[in-house]
């Protein structure tokens, strides 16, 4: 009797295994046919990440030199993996930036023009998609 648990036992584990696995694969092929349209409109075309370009970090700024205009546009994603763009409203996206110097052609927009100042140094230039709060920098560097 206790040999019969035993083997029904390990059964129902291997049962469990195998649909664990189907399970598994049948949700990976799911994923794996998701198409752009249907991924815009899971996330109800809003953006889950924007980015700024050209984009200069810290360690690799953007470089310009003084009084130079430099262009800026913002690209929206509908996947961290930024894989799906997503359009964004012209209305939708706020311009700022870190420094009193320099100035921004434009509030809002898609594309954004900034006059770099007389000043040396580094500046960071911040685009905001208004409607989901996401925000996204740039950093750029006058060099002469």
């Amino acid at each position: 009797m206790c040999g019969l648990a035993v083997i029904l036992g390990i059964i129902l584990v291997l049962v469990f295994l195998i649909a664990k696995v189907i399970r598994n694969k049948n949700i990976q092929e799911g994923e794996n046919e998701l198409n752009e349209e249907d991924i815009i409109e899971m996330v109800g075309g809003n953006p889950v990440k924007i980015e700024v370009l050209p984009y200069g970090t810290k360690r690799n700024p953007v470089l310009c030199g003084k009084e130079e205009r430099v262009e800026f546009t913002v690209i929206g994603w509908a996947d961290h993996k930024m894989t799906q763009k997503v359009d964004l409203k012209f209305t939708d996206v706020a311009w700022s930036k870190s420094c009193p110097v320099g100035k921004l052609e434009n509030e809002y927009g898609i594309t954004n023009t900034y006059l770099t100042p007389r000043a040396l140094g580094d500046r960071v230039i911040y685009a905001k998609h208004i409607p989901t709060n996401i925000s996204a920098k740039t950093r750029i560097k006058v060099v002469s």
